[in-house]
């Protein structure tokens, strides 16, 4: 993982949490650059924090439209 000086940067546990939550619920900060095969997986990681909320509020609403129609 390189830092936006790209010099070389070894993460601590939590260097590496923080980035996770941060393009999960978001789409990064930019402090952070992952490099190499990383990149694809902080992409899908980004997906998911858009799609599983997503996919959760339709679920939900698709549940309320059903009951209302009961």
């Amino acid at each position: 993982m390189n830092d936006p000086t790209d010099d070389f940067w070894d993460p601590s546990f939590m260097d590496l949490l923080y980035f996770s939550g941060v393009t999960i619920l978001s789409v990064g900060y930019g402090d952070f650059v992952p490099i190499g095969a990383a990149r694809f997986f902080a992409l899908l990681q980004a997906a998911l924090g858009l799609l599983v909320p997503s996919a959760f509020f339709m679920t939900m609403l698709g549940e309320k439209i059903q009951e209302k129609h009961k």
